[in-house]
């Protein structure tokens, strides 16, 4: 199921400028003695997986929150609800822009290395760095978001009693569970090869691997 959605997904004209130039990288590293391994997931199962790893740190964060505060639900009103939407939307272009602001401080041409978009079949916003990065610099501009947009506002929210920041802040953990899901992949990774060099795929879910 998972190929043959990769194999119908319809590319963009950014997307398939992003596999050229991939494509024209990946041959010049083999040709350097790279071996080439493709790690990427499927948008559908990271989506998924996403909720998984996402879930204990809610659970934890949620507990947490009644553990010190007690009852702390409050009801909102129509206008509080219409801006909590319109945070989580900003806030989700903040999440991308939090992983191209990593990245691009490492990669090698800097910020014009990063790209943004929308996989819109599946409503996923993306951000791709285009150049190879190391492992603790891709898993840093990975899991950055979340715990900027997600852990550290749920701390605000224990500490201070405040369940709208709460809501806001357990949302943007989950919006952050496939980025988790991708770092534990990266971060059990293991090669025993002396060079190692970790790229974002240029169109899917996750990362591929040039070692020698």
């Amino acid at each position: 199921m998972g190929k043959k959605e990769k194999k119908e997904r319809k590319l963009t004209k950014q997307e398939l400028e992003r596999k050229a130039l991939f494509e024209e990288k990946k041959e010049k590293l083999i040709q350097q003695g790279y071996v080439y391994k493709n790690l990427s997931l499927d948008v559908v199962y990271a989506n998924i997986m996403a909720v998984v790893f996402s879930l204990p740190f809610i659970v934890v964060l949620y507990s947490l929150f009644f553990l010190v505060n007690g009852d702390g639900e409050e009801s909102f009103s129509f206008l509080q609800m219409y801006l909590f939407a319109i945070i989580i939307l900003l806030l989700t272009v903040v999440h991308e822009l939090i992983h191209g602001s990593v990245w691009g401080i490492f990669s090698k041409n800097h910020f014009k290395d990063i790209s943004f978009g929308v996989i819109w079949s599946m409503l996923t916003p993306y951000c791709c760095c285009k150049n190879t990065l190391k492992k603790w610099q891709y898993i840093l501009g990975g899991i950055m978001p979340m715990i900027v947009l997600g852990i550290l506002p749920c701390i605000y929210a224990i500490v201070f009693c405040d369940f709208y920041v709460l809501l806001i802040g357990l949302l943007m953990v989950l919006g952050g569970g496939a980025d988790l899901l991708i770092c534990i992949k990266m971060i059990f990774y293991k090669s025993e090869c002396k060079e190692v060099l970790f790229i974002d795929h240029p169109y899917e879910c996750g990362f591929v691997v040039f070692e020698k």
